[in-house]
C-alpha cells in the first residue's frame, strides 16, 4: 500500500538529520522526530519502515509518526523537526495606565479612617502587581476599645 505522505530525504537533509542526533544536545522532541523522519525516509537510502514498527522503535503512537510524516511532507524539515509557535492571543485586563494606577493605589496610604486597604480578594505574591510591601495598622491598645452590654 503506498503512503499518503511519502517522506524522501535529500542526501543533505539525511546527513542534517543525522549529526542532529550524534550532537544530542537537541530537545527530546525534536530528536524524537529527526529519528522517526530517518526510519520513514523512502528515498533510495532510506529504510522506509512502515508506521508501526517505527512507532515501536522510537516509543511514540502511530499517529504521532502519521503527523510526523504530514507535517514533513506539507511544511518542511524545519516544521516537522521545531514546535509550531502558539497562535492563542492572550487578552490583558489591563492596559500599562490602568495597571500603574492601581499599582500606585495599593501602595498609597488607606483612606482616612481606614487603619488598612481591605480588598474582596488576597492578592497573590506571584501577581505582578503585589510587588508593594505594606506595612500592617499597629492594633488598638485595649484601653480604647469599648465594650458595650
Amino acid at each position: 500500500m503506498k503512503k499518503r505522505y511519502a517522506v524522501v530525504l535529500t542526501a543533505p537533509q539525511r546527513d542534517q538529520l543525522k549529526r542532529l542526533l550524534a550532537a544530542g544536545t537537541a530537545s527530546a522532541r525534536k530528536l524524537t522526530h529527526a529519528r522517526i523522519l530517518l526510519k520513514a525516509d523512502q528515498g533510495p537510502d532510506g529504510p522506509g519502515w512502515v508506521d508501526e514498527a517505527i512507532a515501536e522503535a522510537v516509543e511514540v503512537s502511530q499517529p504521532t509518526v502519521s503527523r510526523v510524516r504530514k507535517q514533513y511532507v506539507e511544511q518542511g524539515l524545519e516544521a516537522a523537526l521545531t514546535r509550531r509557535p502558539p497562535t492563542r492571543e492572550y487578552v490583558r485586563k489591563l492596559d500599562g495606565a490602568q495597571e500603574a494606577h492601581l499599582l500606585a493605589l495599593a501602595c498609597a496610604k488607606p483612606p482616612t479612617g481606614q487603619a488598612r486597604w481591605r480588598s474582596w480578594r488576597r492578592p497573590s505574591p506571584t501577581r505582578r502587581y503585589a510587588g508593594c510591601s505594606k506595612k500592617r495598622a499597629p492594633a488598638a491598645p485595649e484601653s480604647v476599645l469599648v465594650h458595650s452590654s
